[in-house]
């Protein structure tokens, strides 16, 4: 998760909120999910709702098992950032994977 969003802050431009925002993938094992790389079928790629259709597609097409997982996940875990701009700005965002399923107790 880490890595999507620094590549995304950092070799792509994006805003923090749009880095935060932005659809997710992650490998796990097949049967306990800590298996990734010890189970005979191999990792699944699991792709996060949001993301574009484009992903799947490209990634099944390559010869990977993929599973679409629902929008906003936290599977995909939970990521802030703040970013000081050229002009000195400070800019952030919340991942709002955190708050999905708690706006109503608020």
């Amino acid at each position: 998760v880490l890595l999507q969003l620094a590549t995304r802050l950092f070799h792509h431009g994006q805003s923090p909120d749009r880095a935060v925002r932005s659809g997710r993938w992650a490998l796990r094992g097949p049967v306990t999910g800590f298996d990734t790389w010890t189970a005979p079928s191999g990792p699944i790629l699991t792709v996060e709702g949001h993301a574009p259709d484009a992903w799947v597609a490209d990634l099944a097409r390559r010869g990977h098992t993929v599973e679409r997982r629902d929008r906003w996940s936290s599977e995909f875990g939970h990521a802030h950032a703040i970013v000081v701009t050229p002009t000195g700005v400070l800019a952030g965002a919340a991942d709002p994977r955190t708050v999905i399923g708690t706006c109503a107790a608020l």
